[in-house]
């Protein structure tokens, strides 16, 4: 193998690297949203302790996925990559 075809794999896997990591921003964007509804149904039932839990949750998960969206580009996902993706999502779901 060439030195050229090193290049090319590097190449790729951080492409393929950008790309997993935006939608995993993109799944942590959704995540934080997600986790403002309890807020609302805390505020209904007057149920102040659980807010500040939820909030400082949802702007971790909001913080994180907005930060990993605009620090990798996104680019063509395949089946591996969706895989990934998968897995990656089930450990950041665990996470926040």
């Amino acid at each position: 193998m060439s030195k050229t075809d090193t290049r090319i794999s590097l190449g790729r896997r951080t492409a393929t690297i950008q790309s997993v990591l935006n939608v995993a921003g993109s799944l942590l964007l959704i995540i934080g949203i997600l986790l403002l509804t309890p807020i609302i149904f805390a505020l209904i039932y007057h149920e102040t302790a659980a807010i500040s839990a939820f909030l400082i949750s949802a702007a971790a998960a909001l913080l994180t996925g907005v930060l990993l969206r605009l620090l990798f580009s996104p680019g063509a996902l395949y089946y591996k990559q969706g895989l990934l993706i998968c897995g990656i999502a089930w450990m950041v779901l665990c996470v926040f």
